[in-house]
């Protein structure tokens, strides 16, 4: 996740433990799970509509799963 986002791994864990602080996800290694979207969407307020990132004003295509694995 780090390499994709171009930041370094421990500022990656720190931003995912300060989610998991706030029980909005669950993260182990190689898999993050969405425990509350709207609240994440809500914690992450003005980035979350941020042009190329999918947000309440884009067309989404739902999946059955919020898992993310790598």
């Amino acid at each position: 996740m780090a390499t994709m986002l171009g930041v370094r791994r421990s500022s990656v864990i720190d931003a995912l433990h300060i989610l998991e602080s706030e029980h909005l996800i669950y993260s182990t290694r190689g898999l993050v799970i969405i425990r509350n979207r709207a609240s994440l969407e809500a914690f992450a307020a003005d980035a979350y509509d941020l042009p190329g990132i999918t947000g309440r004003g884009s067309t989404v295509i739902e999946r059955p799963s919020l898992a993310l694995r790598r």
